[in-house]
């Protein structure tokens, strides 16, 4: 039985990601503050219930069993890790919100120091390094001990021809030339999606560079959960899947290149080019046939931080794009990476 028949289904359905115009026209007549509040606490006090008597959590699971072989323990592992996908989610709303509103929490991490170091001398269009070819096993096996949403589990192997690829993450300073070359307004370099996306948000840059200067002087800083710093150009761009086309069908023009985003595919590929490097993470192959060799699984906050690595909450911002690691930089973690 739920909690609330209306409460229930209400919030089981939240906002549609994949439709970016969905709150443009509510159809729901939302609830008070008090009574969300209110809902919440019940849901948090029924989860705790559950884990503290359910005869499923009695004994652990065998170390051979599928992590969903029970339906009780899975759908609790689901618990925290959509707690984790909201905690990302309130993240991107607090940089939207005034900085006069906002006041960062006691245990937040510290803002990476290359936020206020990154104005060194990055190349102003990515440099492209050869890739070999190979075969990519993509999917999760079931008997691994962490939790991951169903449709990640499986097996799947995937060749892919060798290819060339950017050492860094594009970074800001990167992006700033295809904001000056007027890429936000010329609906060329966009798929119709895309641009009906543009031009429904007026967007004429990043969501999280604030222009400081006058119009057309191209003067921005960057918008961190509760700090603002001036620009710095060599941090990863944060953007969606619509500016990240953009930008590689910009950049393709002007270069005389085909470029496009990795397939997944390729992108372990990457990683295992840099794998072994130091400071590099773990292939994914080897996380794949060793849990324990994930760094995600193996490492802690302050783990992360002291192999120089921006996961599981290492850092509160992204850090350089560049880190040193060679052949490719920054690989895993530090800012969104999108496959074709």
């Amino acid at each position: 039985a739920g909690l609330d028949d209306e409460f229930d289904v209400l919030f089981e359905t939240g906002v549609d990601e994949m439709t970016w115009d969905d709150l443009a026209t509510p159809k729901t007549k939302w609830p008070s503050l008090v009574e969300i509040r209110d809902y919440r606490e019940a849901a948090r006090d029924l989860v705790l219930k559950t884990i503290r008597e359910h005869p499923a959590l009695d004994a652990p699971l065998a170390n051979d069993a599928p992590t969903d072989s029970a339906d009780v323990v899975w759908a609790l592992g689901m618990i925290p890790e959509h707690e984790r996908i909201h905690l990302e989610t309130s993240t991107t709303l607090i940089r939207e919100l005034p900085l006069s509103d906002v006041r960062r929490p006691d245990y937040w991490p510290p803002d990476h120091p290359s936020v206020k170091d990154a104005f060194g001398a990055a190349p102003s269009r990515p440099q492209l390094v050869d890739v070999a070819g190979g075969s990519s096993t993509l999917g999760k096996p079931r008997t691994h001990a962490t939790y991951s949403w169903d449709n990640e589990y499986g097996s799947r192997t995937v060749d892919a021809r060798e290819f060339k690829c950017s050492r860094t993450q594009v970074t800001n300073g990167q992006m700033l030339e295809f904001v000056k070359a007027g890429g936000y307004a010329n609906p060329d370099h966009w798929t119709d999606d895309g641009w009906a996306w543009r031009s429904f948000r007026n967007t004429k840059w990043p969501h999280f560079w604030e222009r400081t200067g006058p119009q057309g002087v191209h003067e921005y800083a960057l918008r961190l959960p509760f700090s603002e710093t001036p620009l710095p150009p060599d941090l990863p761009a944060e953007v969606n899947l619509h500016e990240a086309k953009a930008y590689a069908s910009w950049l393709g023009g002007e270069t005389g290149k085909q470029l496009r985003l990795p397939t997944e595919a390729e992108y372990q590929l990457i990683r295992t080019a840099t794998a072994g490097a130091p400071g590099a993470a773990a292939s994914l192959e080897t996380a794949r046939d060793d849990e324990a060799a994930d760094d995600v699984v193996s490492k802690d906050s302050a783990a992360m931080r002291e192999a120089g690595l921006n996961l599981n909450f290492a850092w509160g911002s992204p850090a350089t794009a560049d880190d040193g690691v060679r052949p490719f930089a920054a690989v895993a973690g530090n800012a969104w990476e999108y496959c074709e």
